[in-house]
């Protein structure tokens, strides 16, 4: 119980995070021009991408922690 709460957490956190990317690093305005749009919208894409990536490498690093202390 205390896992999925824990985990519900970081919600707001990934989608600020993906938004950031969009606006802050790619320069992008979800309500400005083409242009713009398709900036924030390829940031987007770039920030989720990175967090399917932390996800996997967290979850190969976990893996490898358990067989180390055999837990």
């Amino acid at each position: 119980m205390i896992d999925q709460i824990y985990q519900l957490s970081w919600f707001p956190f990934f989608l600020f995070d993906t938004d950031w990317m969009g606006r802050e690093v790619y320069h992008g305005d979800p309500t400005g021009d083409t242009a713009e749009v398709a900036a924030y919208d390829q940031g987007v894409r770039e920030g989720a991408f990175g967090l399917l990536l932390n996800s996997v490498s967290a979850r190969n690093y976990q893996s490898k922690f358990l067989v180390l202390f055999d837990a």
